[in-house]
């Protein structure tokens, strides 16, 4: 398991949860936010595994956005 797959796995943790509290319909942003703010430790983390991207936030964002979908 890598550091990234190690990362977004934390931040998923309570990801169905998340959703069912944001309703039927929500962003990308808006599940981003939140995730973010319940699980900082996790997104450090992730950010930390992207530090070699010359686009880490890019980088880390695109693959939560990828768990999304």
């Amino acid at each position: 398991m890598t550091d990234r797959t190690d990362a977004l796995d934390r931040l998923f943790v309570n990801a169905d949860a998340i959703i069912d509290s944001l309703g039927d319909e929500f962003t990308s942003q808006q599940f981003l936010r939140r995730v973010i703010h319940e699980q900082q430790h996790a997104y450090i983390d992730l950010l930390v595994a992207c530090r070699g991207s010359d686009i880490p936030f890019d980088q880390a964002h695109q693959k939560i956005g990828g768990r999304l979908e």
